[in-house]
């Protein structure tokens, strides 16, 4: 098993796994998310490929919806 930290909390993973199998652990979609492993954007064309191993940090970014809360504010 691998701790790995994600979005502060330790988390533990089948020895080496990527950055697909982390959200896909996390029943996250891919083309909701960047990704930062060890404070580097990795490209979502290399999540499948970006390796994950014993105490990289990784930081997932959700994309958000947003706007004016009241009618007319904009």
């Amino acid at each position: 098993m691998a701790t790995v930290y994600v979005n502060g909390k330790a988390r533990e993973f089948e020895g080496v796994t990527t950055i697909n199998k982390v959200l896909e652990e996390l029943n996250m979609k891919p083309e909701m998310v960047n990704v930062q492993v060890n404070q580097e954007m990795v490209d979502k064309g290399k999540f499948e490929e970006t390796k994950v191993t014993e105490n990289d940090k990784v930081e997932i970014l959700m994309f958000m919806g947003g706007g004016c809360c009241q009618p007319k504010c904009c």
